[in-house]
Order: structure tokens, then C-alpha cells, then sequence
């Protein structure tokens, strides 16, 4: 993982700041110290520990599996009709592909071009069965490794905050989790799409997620994690069923099975729910 480092100045907008656009620093009263954001997936993002045999995404070895394959061995164009709307939905996810707008088929060589994800995304159908015609296990995978490294997130939190601005100054309202079965302040700027949850486990932050809206050519959400010590992870703690142990589980695959809209699209599952009623301690 490369971090990129971009100076904050009067030129710069919030969407300048994630490196969508770029201009050259004005040296001015409004200068500040430069922004690092994660440039690109020459290593992996990381964070805690995996629990042990615990999820797919602590398989290692997914970049020397990904770089064997033949993908040009697939036809031109890949046949994904047959798919289920959630793995159809992955695919148009990972590929930056609004729900509504995904065929059929995938042309292979425009999805080698969309880089790692794209690779990721025909390696998992390179290596489907017959009955599932996806390896969704591959691709969990690789999503998981190549995702929070590619979307040029700010590195820290200290980075997110001098992006977005102070979001402990946002409004905020404490509430009991069905995703956490802990407390969780939300906090909230409606008019830059970005939504905070700060894990309280006895008045300690454990997690601050981040919801990430507009940044995205599909209308999805972006899903951003950072730890305890305020760094960008690709996982986070969640508990399990009935109140059980707490788990590190991969982010953002976590993430996206309670923001998943499974209605929007009848052929293709989006993951544009902001407010979802789904998780461990749901009653």
C-alpha cells in the first residue's frame, strides 16, 4: 500500500481531497499540512488479528492465486445472467456499475481494464462451478484486498477530519446497535453525504465507521473503517448471534450485508440502504 500525500489549500475541494480532481497549491492563509490518502494496493491495507479459521478474507495468498489464472482464457464476453441478484450485485460493486445498468454479460477486456477489482471480479467467474457459476469465496477474497486500497481514502482519521471537517462538531445521537449489540453515536452531514458511527464499548472508541455517499459512479455508498488508534483498517469487530464472542470480520463485505437494498433492482442487489434494521442483536 502507497500513501499519497496532498496539499490542503484554497484551490482545493472536498472531492479535489480524494483525488478525483487536482490543482496546484496556492500558498496562502489557508494552507495547511498535507492530506495522506491510500494511493493504490502495492500491499494491503490491514488491521487487527483475524480470529482463527475466521472469515474466507483471512486466506492469504489470494494475489499469487489471482496472478496464475488465465483470464483470457473467458470468452470475450462472460455470461453472468444466470447469476444471483447478490453476486450480480458484488460484480456491479466492484466494478463501479450502477445496479440498474448491469447486462448480462461482462466484455472481458474493459473488465481487465477497471485493474485489480476487475481481475478479481473474472477470476471469481473464471473458477465458478456449474451451480453457482461464481467462486464466491475467491471473490470475497479479493474484494476484501483490493477495495479499501484502491479508493484513495484519507489514511487517518486526523486526515479524514482536515477532508470532510470536524465531525465530532456534527450533531450526534447515541443509540442502542442492532450491527454493534453496543452503543453507537451517529453523527451526521447531509450535505456532503457522510455519516459516522463511533463504537462505545464503556466510553471508549473502538471503531469510527464511516458511510460514504456521491463519490461513487454507481450511487452506492463507500465504506470506510478506521481503528481504535485512528488508522484506515479493512476489517472491524462485530459480534456474533445471541449475544455471542465478538469477531474481526472483513470490511467491507461486513458492511455491505446490512446496506444491501435487496428491492431496488430485481435482477441486481445495490448497496445504497443508508439506514439498515438488520444485524446480530436485531430483535
Amino acid at each position: 500500500m502507497k500513501l499519497k500525500s496532498v496539499a490542503t489549500s484554497a484551490c482545493f475541494s472536498s472531492v479535489a481531497l480524494i483525488g478525483l480532481i487536482s490543482c496546484d497549491p496556492v500558498k496562502d492563509d489557508t494552507q495547511t499540512e498535507p492530506i495522506t490518502l491510500v494511493e493504490d494496493c502495492t500491499s494491503a491495507v490491514g488491521g487487527a488479528a483475524w480470529d482463527e479459521g475466521q472469515p474466507y478474507e483471512s486466506v492469504p495468498g489470494i494475489e499469487t492465486e489471482l496472478a496464475d489464472l488465465d483470464l483470457t482464457s473467458l470468452p470475450e464476453q462472460v455470461d453472468i445472467s444466470s447469476l444471483l441478484a447478490l453476486y450480480r450485485g458484488y460484480i456491479a460493486y466492484a466494478l463501479e456499475i450502477d445496479a440498474s445498468e448491469l447486462g448480462d454479460t461482462l466484455p472481458r477486456d474493459e473488465t481487465l481494464e477497471k485493474g485489480e477489482l476487475g481481475a478479481v471480479v473474472l477470476g471469481s467467474l473464471l473458477l465458478g462451478d456449474d451451480v453457482l457459476g461464481i467462486d464466491f469465496s475467491f471473490f470475497r477474497r479479493g474484494f476484501h484486498r483490493y477495495y479499501t486500497c484502491s479508493r484513495s481514502f484519507p489514511a487517518t482519521l486526523d486526515d479524514f477530519v482536515a477532508t470532510y471537517g470536524d465531525y465530532e462538531s456534527w450533531d450526534y445521537a447515541d443509540m442502542d446497535s442492532v450491527a454493534k449489540c453496543d452503543i453507537r453515536r451517529l453523527r451526521s452531514d447531509t450535505d456532503q453525504r457522510v455519516w459516522v458511527a463511533e463504537t462505545l464499548v464503556e466510553d471508549h472508541i473502538r471503531e469510527t465507521e464511516v458511510l460514504l455517499g456521491g463519490h461513487r459512479e454507481d450511487g452506492a455508498f463507500d465504506f470506510l473503517v478506521y481503528d481504535q488508534e485512528g488508522q484506515l483498517s479493512d476489517r472491524s469487530r462485530f459480534p456474533t448471534l445471541n449475544n455471542g464472542p465478538a469477531v474481526v470480520a472483513a470490511a467491507p463485505y461486513v458492511c455491505t450485508t446490512c446496506h444491501v437494498d435487496t428491492e431496488s433492482v430485481e435482477s441486481t442487489w445495490a448497496f445504497t440502504l443508508q439506514r439498515p434494521a438488520v444485524g446480530p442483536c436485531a430483535r
